[in-house]
């Protein structure tokens, strides 16, 4: 079962709901399923920025200037989230 699936097997809008808040609610399921998956990626690439070899090191580097991004996309969407339902 895809994540996408699963976001909509469990998204049940109230039946008034605005079609604006139920784009927010999927997009806050989505986003903090997202966050919990770079978490532990994000943790392990920080312990091996500290490995003794230089290859680990740099490429640990990478991959955490990645999830850092993959992060800061995650609060930008959720930011614009709340605005979506706000009307600002």
């Amino acid at each position: 079962m895809s994540i996408f699936d699963n976001l909509r097997r469990r998204a049940t809008p109230a039946p008034a709901a605005a079609p604006t808040a139920d784009v927010a609610a999927l997009l806050g399921r989505a986003i903090h399923d997202i966050r919990g998956t770079i978490s532990p990626a994000l943790l392990m690439s920080e312990q091996l920025e500290s490995h003794a070899d230089p290859a680990v090191r740099a490429a640990a580097a990478a991959i955490s200037e990645a999830l850092d991004r993959a992060t800061q996309i995650c609060r930008e969407t959720t930011t614009a989230a709340k605005h979506l339902t706000s009307g600002s």
